[in-house]
């Protein structure tokens, strides 16, 4: 069978907006998502580092294609290119594709800032946590919403496996790299590991945490792996955090997708 690893994980430290522009946004909420903040906010030379050993320890030798998806913040970039690096790859190599970006896994796919977020969600620690996945399809005033960065999530993970596909017929190894960012992640995998499910007695917006849900805040890394099916509809397992583990054909993936934006346009 051929080989496909997907790798899926959220930037590390990035540059300060105070530091590179002192005093010239002192709302930190009006600089988030801000032309500024997508293409000049890169990964701090420490994060740069921290991306080349994480990338030396969780991505192995030999692929004989990469394909790179990211939000289209820098500081996603950044994440890929160092990680590839400290593997021993070429991100400028002839086997090494940058995919579409997808930008709804970023801040400005939501209009997002976490002001809004604390307005909305009163509470500290666990009471905050569960707060935020209870109101996973919440929309008022186009944000925050929590499904739609899930969405861009699982949306880059269908378009890696799909661009893969051609590779994986002719026996081909792939390594598919997604970099998103902390709270795209959390959504992801609340949804995708069963932690949330829409609740009709609730409302169509409303969802219900299960009891034994992992604190909101731990899903900062999926890997996935292929474990059969056909090649045009590949099985892949994924595991997230504390060995949440889920297999999934394209198919489901595909239909995970329709779900949240069936419920985001409710």
């Amino acid at each position: 069978m051929s080989n496909l690893t997907l790798i899926v994980d959220r930037h590390l430290a990035k540059q300060s907006f105070h530091d590179l522009w002192p005093g010239e946004y002192e709302d930190g909420p009006k600089f988030y998502g801000s032309n500024r903040d997508q293409k000049e906010i890169g990964l701090t030379e420490e994060g740069k580092e921290d991306a080349r050993d994480f990338g030396s320890r969780v991505i192995p030798a030999g692929f004989d294609v990469v394909y790179f998806i990211h939000s289209g913040y820098l500081r996603t970039e950044d994440m890929g290119e160092q990680m590839l690096v400290g593997a021993g790859y070429d991100p400028a190599g002839d086997n090494v594709h940058f995919l579409e970006e997808v930008p709804e896994m970023g801040y400005h796919g939501t209009n997002w800032d976490h002001q809004d977020v604390r307005a909305v969600y009163s509470g500290p620690g666990e009471e905050y946590h569960r707060g935020m996945l209870e109101g996973f399809y919440f929309s008022k005033e186009d944000r925050p919403c929590l499904a739609r960065l899930a969405y861009g999530v699982l949306k880059g993970m269908v378009d890696g496996i799909k661009a893969a596909q051609s590779d994986l017929e002719v026996g081909k190894s792939v390594l598919v790299i997604e970099n998103a960012h902390s709270d795209s992640l959390n959504a992801a995998g609340a949804s995708l590991f069963g932690e949330i499910e829409p609740n009709p007695n609730i409302g169509e917006r409303n969802v219900s945490v299960q009891e034994n849900s992992r604190a909101y805040g731990s899903h900062e890394y999926i890997q996935g792996s292929l474990v059969g099916g056909n090649l045009d509809n590949p099985t892949i397992n994924l595991v997230g955090h504390d060995q949440a583990e889920k297999t999934m054909t394209l198919k489901n993936l595909k239909g995970h997708m329709a779900m949240l934006k069936f419920h985001l346009t409710l």
